[in-house]
């Protein structure tokens, strides 16, 4: 029995988030073997000096747990393999919020829940919230949340001036977004 060579060094979807894509995505593999070949189904990589980045084509996945079986390959030979688990997010749970106004200031408190997908408890972190001011940008949350970082809550505070109209969208690591509903004040 031989053991595997594989060190992997990072794997991800085209974002870069590691252990995360997108359902739409490409996937890359960046891993050190000592054999000369590393394969994923029917594509081989040819590993140089001990390293290899494999890029798998674009595929859409349904959103879960995906395992990636790569294969080590010396003369035709199978040495080990590896099962790599990537997490295809495809989802923001929720996003609410409450306003106050207090004179002519308008508090916005906004809690946003990401998660990768149906029942998962995981996520690839929240990266910004944009607030809407009557469908125009007005506001922009630079959250930067690491992935599993699934929560956020915040307070956005804006001069109210009149009848306006409010909308919140999340977006996560992945690129997954999630509109507010509509607030009228």
């Amino acid at each position: 029995s031989f053991s595997s060579a594989l060190a992997l060094n990072s794997y991800s979807g085209s974002l870069g988030i590691q252990g995360y894509r997108a359902n739409s995505d490409t996937v890359f593999f960046n891993v050190s073997s000592i054999y000369e070949t590393v394969r994923y189904l029917d594509q081989e990589f040819t590993c140089e000096e001990n390293y290899c980045v494999l890029e798998l084509p674009e595929d859409y996945l349904e959103g879960g747990s995906h395992n990636y079986a790569i294969e080590e390959i010396e003369n035709a030979t199978i040495f080990a393999t590896t099962d790599v688990p990537l997490i295809v997010d495809e989802k923001i749970e929720s996003l609410i919020f409450d306003t106050e106004i207090v004179e002519s200031n308008l508090s916005i408190t906004y809690t946003v829940l990401d998660t990768a997908y149906a029942g998962s408890v995981r996520c690839s972190g929240i990266d910004k919230v944009e607030l809407y001011v009557d469908d125009v940008l007005t506001l922009t949350d630079e959250v930067n949340a690491s992935q599993e970082e699934c929560s956020f809550t915040n307070t956005l505070n804006i001069q109210k001036s009149g009848d306006l109209t409010l909308r919140l969208t999340a977006y996560d690591n992945i690129g997954n977004s999630l509109d507010s509903e509509n607030h009228s004040l």
